[in-house]
């Protein structure tokens, strides 16, 4: 060992981030991953399975040498990523309770937050026993992550520098996700801040002194190297796509109003929103927001129904020539050869298979005049009279923005993946019908809700790649 290469990571989270324990939360299906004190941490293993998973590009003897392998050890140490307090300095383990409870954003943190979500069947509606719940931690959370490896006296520090400086681009790659449901928005991070030192130990005892000093020094804010201009791989934006809402719109059931925080109400209907935190300029916690969001899991439950409607009239594959024993194949998860599982993906044992469109959350942009209240009663059907005690209150936003941003993540090339022409063209009619307002987005789209169009103030903003498209033609793919 001839010197030991120390970093600092400090990172942000840019969407809810499901990094769960395996366990059971009180009242969730699932558990966020914390620590002893109860403080959400990242597990090193996470970490390094990701970072594992997108170092692929690297020569097989590289990789092993860096991450290990069965046969030998690494030279690359991960630490678990520390959660940064109100004050924008890492919680160490064992924290006393009454620090974790004078400290705002650890007294948030210390709180369960979760997504409700449910499975539906191939009729659009919730499939029986589908109901389940994800748990995560809100957007704007801050860790940061120590990281060390070590060069011998024969390797090249040159060429030792170069690898380090592919291995870190990937923090900066699009699907560098933390956690899981990260092809449904979740996990997704930004790099705020790096630091690095060399230390050679041929200069001991000072080396610990300086390693200790290292350690204690205030953690980075900045980037000391721009490493996304290694990135090798071109752009996976398949669509960013600005949207607007013809009229009035609404999305999930929310808990809180976007006008007040009393829900004491008699309104009964929400918005959904979450809890973002931001930071001031000093890196200290700044403050707690509620903002509507537009989740990528939605998202991609109404593309994965139109794009199959739009694939079957492009396989010619008709309803009244479909056997009823089809249906039943589809409800349990039999059915065979769906080639749209290709790329919405499949979670069933007979069919599963990872997708390649990864959704993003939406941020919804909306001015607080936009928020609007409707009160509506409960009609009888058969006196057309108002029913008794069936007053309800629905709040909306008129006429929100948001965008529709989807990636692409082409398969690896040991799997020689092809996807069939008709489902790129389902695909191209899905996002068509997305661009001319044919597809409603949000909830009440039955009642004039949750129509949209698009936004031309920002279409100088608008993305479709369709070289992404051409790359998985399975008829391109076999003429070249």
């Amino acid at each position: 060992m001839h010197r030991i290469h120390q970093a600092r990571l400090v990172i942000e989270t840019q969407s809810a981030l499901s990094l769960c324990s395996g366990e059971r939360d009180l009242g969730a299906d699932t558990a966020v991953a914390r620590d002893a004190s109860g403080i959400p941490y990242l597990p090193a293993t996470s970490i390094a399975g990701v970072w594992l998973h997108l170092s692929e590009a690297l020569q097989p003897s590289q990789r092993e040498s860096w991450f290990g392998s069965c046969e030998q050890s690494g030279r690359l140490r991960i630490s678990h990523g520390l959660l940064l307090n109100a004050q924008g300095q890492a919680v160490q383990p064992l924290t006393l309770p009454e620090n974790l409870e004078q400290d705002p954003l650890l007294n948030l943190v210390s709180k369960t937050f979760k997504r409700e979500r449910v499975r539906l069947n191939d009729r659009g509606t919730a499939a029986d026993t589908g109901k389940f719940d994800v748990t995560f931690l809100p957007r704007g959370l801050r860790f940061v992550v120590h990281l060390e490896w070590t060069s011998q006296f024969d390797e090249s520090e040159d060429d030792l520098q170069q690898q380090w400086s592919q291995l870190m681009a990937l923090w900066q790659d699009p699907f560098f996700r933390l956690g899981s449901h990260g092809r449904m928005g979740h996990g997704k991070i930004k790099l705020l801040g790096y630091d690095s030192q060399s230390f050679s130990l041929q200069k001991n005892p000072e080396i610990g002194q300086a390693m200790q000093a290292y350690q204690a020094q205030n953690l980075p804010t900045t980037l000391t190297e721009d490493f996304s201009q290694r990135l090798n791989s071109s752009s996976s934006v398949l669509l960013d796509m600005p949207l607007q809402a013809l009229d009035t719109w609404r999305y999930g059931q929310g808990t809180l109003s976007l006008q007040e925080e009393d829900t004491s109400s008699s309104q009964t209907s929400f918005v959904y929103s979450e809890k973002v935190i931001t930071w001031n300029t000093d890196h200290t916690f700044n403050q707690l927001e509620h903002k509507p969001f537009l989740c990528g899991s939605s998202i991609k439950g109404m593309l994965a129904h139109r794009l199959a409607y739009h694939y079957r009239v492009q396989s010619e594959q008709w309803a009244e020539e479909i056997p009823p024993e089809h249906f039943a194949q589809v409800q349990t998860g039999d059915e065979k050869n769906i080639d749209f599982y290709d790329l919405v993906g499949c979670a069933e044992d007979s069919n599963k298979q990872a997708s390649l469109l990864w959704v993003e959350d939406s941020p919804v942009k909306y001015q607080p005049e936009q928020v609007i209240k409707r009160t509506y009663n409960k009609v009888d059907r058969f006196t057309s009279g108002v029913i008794g005690g069936a007053l309800f209150t629905e709040e909306l936003l008129e006429q929100p923005q948001f965008r529709i941003r989807i990636l692409l993540k082409k398969p690896a090339a040991q799997q020689n993946k092809r996807v069939k022409q008709h489902l790129i063209s389902a695909l191209k009619l899905t996002l068509a019908d997305m661009k001319s307002g044919r597809l409603p987005i949000g909830a009440g789209g039955g009642r004039g809700h949750s129509l949209v169009e698009f936004d031309q103030a920002n279409a100088e903003s608008y993305v479709f790649n369709l070289s992404l498209l051409s790359d998985l033609d399975e008829e391109a793919m076999s003429c070249n």
